[in-house]
């Protein structure tokens, strides 16, 4: 089961504020509040420590939360900030105590997060739970002095707003900006190096925010406006700003935010449709502005994208499955790369940087020179300074599937896709023809089966894309590469099919399996399980800017120069008899 990390719990809140004894089993905290009405949601609870390790929960954000409030405001809470600050401490001597029972573990440094992570993958039904303890509203913080010493007892995250106005910010159904005490505070969290929590802010206070603080930014429980219309969600443009500024958004499970126009305690959930999709079509909005999946973590696990895109790493999975690839070293230094080269004894050689996009940094050398100032600009752009030097199989056919995979271990190809150009271009500067033309259907069957093989052997849920190259004189076959993700070609693919790729990735991360989603092509009676069969051609041709960069090289490489691309359609259609 795949290991998740909740960004937000109120575990000491609910602990305390609702008398909930959170070791037992979800159960029998329900069967406990049977009858009660004292608070909304009786006999409804979600979470339990045995819930959570069932679930493979094994991380999460667990929020300190109180707030002030001033004479004649009817939000609840406390009447100064010294009574909230007292709560919070409170909610924390909880936590404490949580932890010297076994139940959870703090983590707040890198180094005790990588130690947990690594013991929860053998133990996670047994392990004590690790939180990164969140302060949700600010109002708590009397002075600057108290923030300095929550960040000492382990707080590494803060949202500078709750519900309503507050001292330092305002929050949700409100609306003002930030202030000068505001301003004190976000110096402050950006001096400590604290995560600034950008949910519940309104939008006057979102902005300004924005606008004067640099560091580190999420928002840890936000959905869509343009879903559901109200200044709780995030709209488009502040989806956008958090995207440049590198963040994760999580979406909220609370049903007044996934769905417009409920009504709590009147609404049915069983007669409105409320499930799982309909927080999918909010993860599917937010990955739509962004291009790309990662901002909202979903598809693959996290050892699957080491595996995929660790050149060296990737070589050792092939070889452990028996397919066929490249004679290819890995290395870190200059004196590595020209080591390798002689190892392989033949010119010209292909240099592939690990983790980087559009081949950046890649290419082929004729001779040592060449070598040299390749690989120096391929380690300088690898986030893990490694590149690959490999045997060359220039002139090669290049040749992409399109594979789809859930977590019952349901697979599929969506779309086969044959490069015009051969080995040596990159795919996104080739044209791309879908689906396979030149193949025999013995030929596609083995390579369907690579993919495939290649897909579970890495454990990817979700899509990816498998490339391959076929020499035609010979037959022989080498596996290039994997991308774990939605990517440049998943586009292509979707485009060709019908078929959302992108789509049934967010499906699959939360829990659905493809025998169990309809098929977006066929419609009721099958199921997402099942292979488009294209009966028409798709050509894909790249489009390279180069009347806005007039001295650019235009030669084409394995590093891509291409800034989108134009599709042509070819119905197939029958003759007479």
């Amino acid at each position: 089961m795949k290991f998740i990390f909740d960004a937000h719990l109120d575990l000491s809140m609910n602990a305390l504020e609702w008398n909930r004894d959170f070791r037992l089993e979800i159960e029998q905290i329900r069967a406990l509040e049977a009858g009660m009405t004292d608070l909304p949601d009786r006999e409804k609870g979600v979470v339990s420590f045995p819930s959570l390790r069932n679930g493979n929960i094994g991380l999460c954000m667990a929020t300190l939360i109180a707030r002030y409030v001033k004479p004649k405001n009817n939000l609840p809470g406390w009447n100064s900030p010294q009574q909230a600050w007292a709560q919070t401490q409170g909610q924390l001597a909880w936590y404490r105590e949580m932890e010297l029972d076994g139940q959870l573990v703090q983590i707040d440094s890198k180094k005790q997060l990588e130690k947990h992570l690594n013991s929860w993958e053998q133990h996670s039904t047994q392990l004590a739970i690790g939180y990164i303890l969140s302060l949700e509203g600010a109002d708590s913080i009397v002075s600057m002095n108290h923030l300095h010493l929550m960040y000492q007892e382990g707080l590494r995250a803060i949202g500078p707003a709750h519900y309503g106005p507050g001292t330092y910010a305002f929050g949700t159904d409100s609306k003002g900006g930030i202030g000068t005490k505001g301003k004190e505070l976000l110096k402050e969290i950006a001096s400590l190096e604290l995560i600034l929590d950008a949910t519940h802010l309104c939008d006057q206070s979102f902005w300004e925010t924005m606008k004067i603080y640099d560091g580190p930014v999420w928002a840890s429980h936000s959905n869509v406006r343009k879903q559901v219309p109200n200044d709780r969600q995030l709209n488009d443009d502040q989806i956008k700003e958090l995207l440049e500024r590198d963040a994760v958004i999580g979406v909220a499970f609370d049903a007044w935010m996934m769905l417009p126009d409920w009504k709590r305690g009147i609404t049915d959930p069983n007669k409105i449709g409320l499930n799982l999709e309909i927080i999918v079509n909010h993860i599917d909005d937010i990955c739509q502005l962004a291009g790309n999946t990662d901002h909202v973590m979903i598809g693959s696990d996290l050892d699957a994208i080491d595996k995929a895109e660790d050149r060296d790493l990737f070589n050792k999975v092939c070889e452990s499955i028996d397919l066929p690839i490249s004679e290819a070293i890995a290395c870190n230094t200059m004196d590595e790369v020209i080591k390798a080269a002689e190892e392989i004894g033949s010119w010209p050689i292909l240099i592939r940087p690990a983790f980087t996009l559009g081949g950046l940094g890649g290419g082929t050398a004729f001779d040592l020179g060449q070598l040299v100032e390749i690989a120096t600009l391929g380690l300088r752009n690898s986030r893990i300074n490694q590149v690959l030097i490999e045997e060359s199989i220039l002139g090669w056919q290049e040749l992409e599937y399109e594979v789809m995979r859930d977590g019952s271990d349901n697979a599929t190809i969506v779309c086969t896709m044959e490069n015009i150009d051969p080995m040596g271009v990159h795919t996104g500067e080739s044209v791309v023809v879908a689906p396979l033309q030149s193949f025999s259907d013995a030929d596609h069957q083995e390579l369907r089966d690579k993919a495939l093989a290649l897909i579970r052997e890495l454990n990817i849920k979700g899509g990816c894309n498998v490339q391959f190259a076929y020499n035609q004189f010979t037959g022989e076959i080498r596996v290039i590469e994997v991308n774990p993700r939605v990517s440049r070609s998943s586009a292509l693919a979707s485009k060709a099919t019908g078929y959302p790729i992108a789509r049934m990735a967010a499906k699959i991360a939360v829990g659905y399996t493809l025998d169990e989603l309809p098929n977006p092509i066929t419609g009721e009676g099958t199921t997402a399980a099942f292979e488009p069969t294209l009966d028409y051609v798709v050509v894909k041709i790249p489009r390279w800017p180069f009347d806005k960069f007039r001295t650019a090289d235009r030669t084409l490489g394995t590093s891509m120069k291409s800034t989108g691309a134009v599709s042509y359609t070819h119905l197939t259609l029958p003759t007479k008899a």
